[in-house]
């Protein structure tokens, strides 16, 4: 029986794809599939022609296989992936994204108006009354509940779209309610707790050498100024380090459901052995992303802007300073909110479209630089065709 497992077999599969291929039945794993209604002939030991349904295991599963990739595949795979789910991660950008940036726009508006009524209503060094106080720290908290829901939103579709990604990559495709089902719940708890880690550390990392020199700036210590700006030199590289370390925290959360700590050890363990080719490919995709991003942008941003910019070169093209009139400028801060929050709130979807899956698309290369998919896929050998 065991020599009978072990033979290889040569399947040719009757349906969509017409491929030869070779497959190794894995007779200890432990989940499979079952494929029914598909038609398979297979020549080995065997002469005569038989139609029964394959058992496949779980790691052949996806559509394509899975091998380390080249950096022409990885785009490959990237621009095919795209095309695959850019309509339904789209829709997640939005239904998650809208509502939040709604609020943090209507949050800026009323900030930055209470701005530019306290500057006309007071004269310079002039004390607030309590009212325009109240007003203003009102303010305030909208602004500042707007800006949490946005990043809270940011991390919900991140992960989402993550997840929509990595099932199509690994040939289980899943429509955005699925995505959306699967995202707001202990994963969307877990992708908080990593991202909260992340910022802490990142920020604790560059803060405290700029507080020291802050400080020595004010104490004229030369010392502390020297010791400040040589740690902030020694923490930027380890910033980086870790950044690229814990890259992938996201689909191993969301894609394989591991613990907040635990996705931080998946990622760590990932990135062994492949630091500067994947620190290499994240730079470039990122500079990559942001220069498609911004010539779509700049339009936007100078069209949503335009009062806010002619209000301030009105108010600079005055001659004289002791005749330039600051109410000019001020008039322009209530389509100032207005434009940020429509800018923020495109740029944040278009980056959505594309940053999460050039992740998942390392990620699986990664998977499979650590021999984490034994055996090509028998369903097919074009990427994402």
């Amino acid at each position: 029986m065991k020599a009978e497992k072990q033979k290889e077999w040569n399947y040719r599969r009757i349906g969509n794809f017409g491929k030869e291929f070779t497959f190794s039945p894995l007779a200890s794993c432990s989940s499979k599939m079952e494929i029914d209604h598909e038609e398979w002939t297979f020549s080995g030991n065997r002469s005569e022609e038989h139609t029964q349904p394959a058992t496949i295991t779980e790691t052949l599963m996806t559509t394509v296989p899975i091998v380390p990739m080249s950096l022409g595949d990885i785009f490959d795979r990237l621009f095919k992936l795209i095309g695959k789910t850019w309509i339904r991660n789209l829709i997640l950008a939005c239904v998650i994204l809208i509502v939040p940036v709604l609020i943090l726009t209507v949050g800026m508006n009323a900030f930055f108006s209470s701005i530019a009524a306290l500057a006309k209503e007071n004269e310079p060094g002039e004390h607030l009354a309590p009212h325009q106080l109240f007003a203003m720290l009102g303010s305030m908290g909208w602004f500042f509940l707007g800006l949490f829901l946005f990043l809270l939103a940011s991390a919900a579709s991140t992960l989402s779209i993550t997840i929509v990604s990595c099932a199509e990559m690994s040939g289980e495709p899943m429509t955005w309610q699925e995505a959306l089902d699967r995202t707001f719940g202990i994963r969307l708890a877990r992708q908080i707790g990593v991202s909260v880690i992340q910022a802490v550390a990142f920020s604790g990392l560059i803060l405290v050498p700029y507080v020291m020199l802050i400080v020595a700036i004010a104490m004229r210590s030369t010392m502390l100024g020297l010791l400040g700006g040589c740690l902030l030199l020694a923490c930027i590289p380890i910033v980086v380090f870790l950044f690229i370390r814990w890259a992938f925290t996201t689909p191993a959360l969301g894609w394989e459901s591991l613990g907040v700590f635990a996705s931080f050890r998946r990622s760590w363990g990932l990135v062994t052995n492949n630091w500067w080719r994947v620190f290499g490919i994240l730079l470039l995709m990122s500079i990559i992303v942001s220069f498609a991003t911004s010539l779509v942008m700049t339009p936007v941003y100078l069209i949503t802007l335009w009062k806010f910019f002619a209000s301030y070169f009105e108010m600079i093209g005055s001659q004289g300073s002791e005749l330039r009139d600051p109410s000019v400028f001020l008039e322009g801060l209530h389509s100032f909110a207005l434009g940020i929050g429509i800018v923020a709130g495109l740029s944040s979807v278009l980056q959505m479209l594309v940053t999460p899956l050039y992740h998942v698309v390392l990620y699986f290369d990664l998977r499979a630089r650590n021999n984490e998919f034994s055996q090509p896929s028998p369903l097919g050998t074009q990427p994402l065709a």
